[in-house]
C-alpha cells in the first residue's frame, strides 16, 4: 500500500509532513480551478468535463467518506471550464465560470440545505446569465464585489 505522506523540504533546518485527509472524486476530467466560499463552507470545482460541482465542506468534515460526492452539479457549459470566481451581492451569492469557448456563465449558488444531489429541479439549473465574452479561451476570471449588480 502506498503511503499518503509527502514531505516538503523548505530549508535544511525544517521540513513539514502532509497527510492526505480525503479525496473528492467526482469529475471525469482534469479539475482546472477551485473556489472556496468561506461564509457558506462550500468548495466549487470546475473541470474540463464541462461541470461545476458544489461541495458542502462542513458536512464532508463531519462525516468523511471515501465516496464523497458533491451536493450539486451545475450544468450549462458545452466546453471545458478553466476558471471560476465567486462574488456576493445584495441579491445573493454568485459563481462566474468561463472556459475554452470564451463564454461566461453566472450562477446563483444554491444552499446545500435547499437541494439534494438527485432531486428533480423542474429545469432549474441556477444559471442567471450567459454571454459570449471573447472569441478565444478565458483562462482566468476575477470579480470585484463592489462592481457586481444584478437588478
Amino acid at each position: 500500500m502506498e503511503s499518503n505522506k509527502q514531505e516538503l523540504n523548505l530549508s535544511h533546518k525544517e521540513s513539514f509532513k502532509f497527510e492526505k485527509k480525503l479525496s473528492l472524486l467526482s469529475h471525469l476530467d482534469s479539475v482546472r480551478d477551485l473556489v472556496y466560499l468561506s461564509k457558506e463552507s462550500i468548495l466549487v470545482s470546475v473541470s474540463e468535463d464541462c461541470l461545476v460541482k458544489l461541495w458542502n465542506i462542513e458536512s464532508i468534515i463531519k462525516q468523511p467518506s471515501e465516496e464523497t460526492t458533491p451536493y450539486y452539479n451545475l450544468r450549462g457549459h458545452t466546453d471545458p471550464i478553466f476558471t471560476a470566481c465567486y462574488t456576493d451581492s445584495s441579491k445573493g451569492n454568485f459563481i462566474c465560470t468561463a472556459g475554452s469557448k470564451g463564454t461566461v456563465h453566472i450562477w446563483s449558488v444554491p444552499k446545500a440545505s435547499k437541494v439534494t444531489p438527485y432531486e428533480i429541479t423542474g429545469g432549474k439549473n441556477y444559471q442567471v446569465l450567459t454571454f459570449d465574452a471573447h472569441k478565444e479561451a478565458i483562462w482566468k476570471i476575477l470579480s470585484h464585489s463592489a462592481s457586481v449588480r444584478f437588478e
